[in-house]
């Protein structure tokens, strides 16, 4: 018997083992369960590893009306620590309170704060997370978009954060952006984070890396209390990957102190710019050769500025759309108001008339 569950009365076998027969007495879809198979997988195949926990924070939902002030003591704080980090940013926004579209070039603080976060140990991973459901050539075009903003503002996406549906999805598309790394999840919280319960890093062949989301973020301390206790119980695989969130998009202090509680666990963080990644959109590419540095080559401008314009034009069209209803509107109410004026005026001079006539009978 390899592993057991116990109730504190009665102890059952959950893996065990006879000669080359291995039998696993759970359900899979466990996460617990899952981990533990996850662990003894590596003497089932005989891939032996050292015990390290490695782990990477992910600053999460960076987009254009992510305040500049907060992106940059997110920065500082991560970068006080000498933690290495990947900043999921979405380029294109559009917000549902005003309906506009806003991109990654309209705020200078904004885009001298994501540049600050690069410079500080931040490595830029384009944010998918907003295409679920899309058909697979608009979920190319979005992303080819995303790509070309991003370029605008002189940085440049190494990876994509995705679930894995979006992820083949984009694949199955005639053309599209070809990434050979990804950051994957495939599950989601009533708080609409994200993870999965893959526990490693996944090689699906030579040239492609799958980075597990496999905790997500948290938009509470409660979540927060329970992210730490999920880190605590993967680390008995014995090299687990502790994928961290921290949302941009919650108060500072609930990740200063995620920070702070996982800075007390034996974590080597990691720096994926010391990985070999590519990116191949067809009109740019991105690659990092496992220094450190970016190798960025523009093949297409003409296509760039196409995908930025076409944007451009489709947030000017929805503006003009969104005053033009509001002013149809106004006239149609004007002349409502004025026919009721004008009723009311025609009542009060028959009234008047019929009065007169009455005085002069």
């Amino acid at each position: 018997m390899l592993a057991a569950i116990s109730d504190g009365r009665t102890e059952r076998p959950l893996v065990a083992r006879s000669g080359d027969a291995w039998t696993v007495y759970g359900k899979l879809e466990s996460g617990l369960v899952s981990w533990i198979v996850a662990d003894l997988l590596h003497d089932f195949l005989g891939e032996y590893h050292a015990d390290r926990v490695s782990g990477l924070y992910v600053v999460e939902h960076v987009n254009p009306l992510t305040p500049s002030a907060r992106m940059r003591k997110l920065a500082d704080l991560l970068a006080s620590c000498g933690i290495p980090y990947v900043i999921t940013v979405e380029p294109v926004l559009r917000s549902s309170e005003d309906d506009r579209l806003h991109t990654a070039g309209d705020d200078r603080e904004w885009i001298d704060a994501l540049r600050y976060m690069v410079e500080t140990g931040g490595t830029i991973v384009l944010d998918g997370s907003g295409l679920e459901g899309l058909e697979p050539k608009e979920i190319a075009y979005r992303i080819d978009q995303g790509i070309a903003f991003l370029y605008e503002i002189g940085v440049y996406p190494i990876a994509l954060y995705a679930s894995r549906d979006v992820v083949l999805r984009l694949e199955s598309a005639p053309e599209h952006a070809t990434f050979t790394t990804t950051l994957e999840y495939s599950r989601l919280r009533l708080d609409d984070s994200h993870y999965t319960d893959i526990p490693y890093v996944y090689a699906a062949a030579s040239d492609r890396i799958m980075y597990p989301v496999s905790l997500g973020s948290a938009a509470s301390d409660a979540a927060a209390a329970q992210l730490l206790t999920r880190a605590r119980t993967l680390q008995l695989v014995r090299d687990a990957w502790l994928s961290v969130g921290l949302d941009a998009s919650q108060p500072y202090e609930l990740a200063e102190f995620l920070v702070e509680q996982f800075g007390r666990e034996p974590i080597m963080w990691m720096d994926i710019r010391h990985e070999a990644h590519v990116l191949d959109a067809g009109f740019l590419q991105v690659a990092t050769g496992g220094d450190g540095l970016l190798d960025v080559r523009m093949l297409d401008k003409t296509r760039a500025a196409e995908l930025v314009r076409v944007q451009l034009s489709t947030y000017k069209f929805g503006t003009v759309t969104y005053y033009s209803t509001w002013l149809l509107v106004m006239v149609v109410g004007g002349f409502v108001v004025l026919f009721v004026l004008f009723v009311v005026m025609m009542r009060f001079r028959r009234r008047r008339r019929l009065f007169l006539e009455k005085e002069l009978e």
